[in-house]
């Protein structure tokens, strides 16, 4: 076990002139990290729990994480306790095992922080543990200012409280990203002649790492706490990663000919159960794509999948699947005997119901006189003939209602020549609303109370007819006003069957819509994680701080996508993937060998191929997004890190 206190690792660097890096750690997955970095350069490590760390992990749960760390390790590992504000507190941590303690008194009175430090100081001795005190308060770089070190009142406090170490305002701030301030070394100088207290400086992100290094080697600073440097080594290597695939691995589609959006489609079924009709779907995908085609307003393309409508429909087989031209629904005609098509249409999009009006819950109608009973019944009828009589005098002739439409209603439908359709989901009433221009009509009553009905609030389209699908009725809406829609038909064998190719259809579609917006394609089969992998390694070589570990670990990352498509395939993981790693270094180091960038795994026949030449390609916005996304959940976890546990369930007695 190499657990040690704070004064086991600061006097040694004291004396030898160096500092020990404090990192402030938000979960196990960067504790452990950390405790590996400090084993591969041998030196020693301070894992931190600072108040965010402590927000949702308990001390005694950080304390046991520690020392379980420290007993695997193989150089010293300190427990400590950052930023502790009570005595209880920290008084807890100690009970937890941590092996050091900072209280932080800075933003109180001079003597009120000398006291209360004292009085940890003396518990943590005590008990045969470090303690850290603050004199002087160290700001943020969200606005809160700091109060800068008075030497002379620095001199007095470590004499006063005993502390083994220092934490000093010199124009260092918390939290801060950038690296363009440092510290003010003629205040530290000032400082230093008035004690040899070992110093600590927070905020270490924010100075400039030849600073760092010379300090640590001319004067007492012995500790930089560093948290925020370490998180925004992942953004860096991402952006790197980012950059990389835009500069050098992304390909326009105009230069790969005109089979490239379907090769985008194939090999998003590759895995699926259309696979072996990839060819057919891949076709069905791009045409009902390219048939949805709109401009926003600034001139670019825009493919709106959401238009697309896919319908299931049993019977058949799959590749009896077709692409309708036009917005269909998958209902009839409320009534046979309304017309089967309507020409130059015109769409009323009604979310109310259709039947006799009855009396509001609770409302009581008092009735002396019989013939008053009746009138009242007439009422309620022709309330609804009204609305009907409103809408057919307003022009439309197509009525899509989402509720119910009773038999009284469907008569004036039919005298007037007019095709209704009862129960229409809401999905497809917004959608046929979108498409054709229509309102959604919630009520007919205006703001006086009265009832009116606005022709303006029709949709329009060329043609609205029932076709039969098997043993199916579907209403298509064709040449719609505002946009093109259009219909996916699926046929297959049983709900299973249709389930799937509709999850392998919308995939596509989705790939098919990145592929036609961003216009720029990357080779696919793990071929852009292998050379990102690749040249992040390079990149991480040449940086002489702390941002190297972790752009390695995330170049070490990426390789997890190529291992396990070879894994899945049930092929030699660890051959191929270093074969593709092979071909990269050579792509990127040979110029000859430049052509090799396209190459990725063939996992059909367990070896490497020119993935780009042979149209396995995935869109690049794609890829991008997929590598921002998943470094921003992996700085989530980082930055917030709970654990969910299951207790076992107890036998039954």
């Amino acid at each position: 076990m190499t657990l040690a206190t704070l004064e086991d690792v600061l006097q040694p660097a004291l004396k030898s002139g160096y500092a020990v890096g404090g990192l402030v750690t938000l979960g196990w997955e960067d504790m452990r990290a950390f405790v590996a970095a400090a084993e591969a350069e041998n030196c020693p490590v301070i894992l931190q729990a600072g108040p965010g760390c402590r927000a949702h992990t308990p001390l005694p749960v950080l304390g046991k994480m520690f020392r379980h760390l420290a007993e695997g390790a193989s150089v010293p590992v300190v427990a400590h306790l950052d930023h502790g504000y009570t005595y209880d507190e920290c008084s807890e941590a100690l009970d937890s095992g941590f092996t050091s303690l900072m209280f932080d008194g800075s933003r109180t009175p001079m003597a009120q922080n000398i006291a209360d430090t004292l009085k940890i100081a003396e518990m943590a001795h005590g008990a045969g543990i470090s303690c850290e005190g603050e004199i002087g308060f160290v700001g943020y770089s969200n606005g809160e200012q700091s109060a800068g070190t008075d030497p002379e009142e620095a001199a007095i406090f470590a004499r006063e409280t005993g502390v083994d170490a220092m934490a000093i305002s010199v124009g260092n701030v918390h939290l801060q990203e950038n690296k363009e301030g440092g510290l003010d070394e003629a205040r530290i100088a000032a400082i230093q002649t008035l004690t040899d207290v070992p110093l600590v400086i927070h905020g270490g992100s924010g100075v400039p790492v030849e600073q760092r290094a010379k300090l640590a080697k001319t004067t007492n600073i012995c500790k930089y706490n560093i948290g925020t440097e370490l998180r925004m080594a992942f953004g860096a290597a991402m952006r790197e990663a980012v950059k990389y695939i835009e500069d050098k691995l992304s390909t326009p589609i105009d230069t790969l000919g005109p089979e490239t959006i379907l090769n985008c489609a194939k090999t998003s079924m590759s895995s699926k159960i259309v696979g072996a009709d990839s060819d057919f779907f891949a076709r069905m995908v791009v045409d009902a794509a390219t048939s949805i085609k709109t401009y926003n307003d600034y001139g670019d393309a825009r493919y709106p999948i959401k238009s697309i409508n896919i319908l299931k429909s049993h019977g058949k087989s799959v590749k009896e699947s077709q692409v309708i031209k036009g917005y269909a629904l998958n209902l009839g005609r409320a009534a046979q005997g309304m017309v089967k098509s309507v020409k130059n249409a015109k769409i009323a999009c009604v979310d109310f119901n259709l039947q006799k009006t009855k009396m509001q819950m609770g409302v009581q109608v008092l009735v002396s006189d019989p013939k008053e009973l009746e009138r009242i019944r007439q009422e309620e009828l022709d309330i609804t003939a009204r609305r009907i009589k409103m809408m057919i005098d307003g022009g439309a002739n197509v009525i899509l209602c989402s509720k119910g439409v009773d038999d009284m209603a469907l008569k004036y439908f039919v005298e007037a020549g007019c095709i209704a359709c009862r129960r229409v989901p809401k999905d497809d009433l917004r959608r046929v609303a979108k498409a054709t221009g229509a309102q959604i009509l919630l009520t007919l009553a205006d703001m006086e109370g009265n009832e009116t009905f606005d022709p303006e609030s029709l949709g329009s389209c060329a043609e609205v007819c029932e076709e039969r699908v098997s043993d199916d009725d579907m209403i298509v809406l064709k040449d719609c006003k505002n946009t093109q829609a259009c219909t996916m038909l699926i046929r297959g064998a049983n709900d299973y069957m249709l389930d799937e190719v509709d999850r392998s259809l919308h995939d596509a579609l989705c790939i098919v819509k990145r592929t036609l917006e961003s216009e720029k394609v990357v080779a696919g089969g793990g071929a852009v994680e292998a050379a990102l992998s690749v040249y992040l390694e390079s990149l991480a070589t040449t940086l002489g701080s702390r941002e190297q570990l972790a752009i390695a670990e995330f170049a070490e990352a990426l390789l997890v996508i190529p291992k396990t498509l070879a894994v899945n395939a049930a092929k030699d993981s660890t051959d191929l993937v270093a074969k593709l790693r092979a071909y990269h270094h050579a792509s990127q180091t040979k110029p000859d060998k430049a052509h090799l960038a396209g190459y990725g795994l063939d996992l059909v026949k367990g070896e490497l191929k020119n993935n780009l030449g042979e149209g396995v390609l995935e869109p690049a916005l794609s890829k991008l997004k997929s590598i921002q996304f998943a470094t921003e959940a992996a700085l989530t976890i980082l930055r917030i890190d709970d654990l969910i546990k299951l207790h076992p369930e107890e036998p039954e007695q």
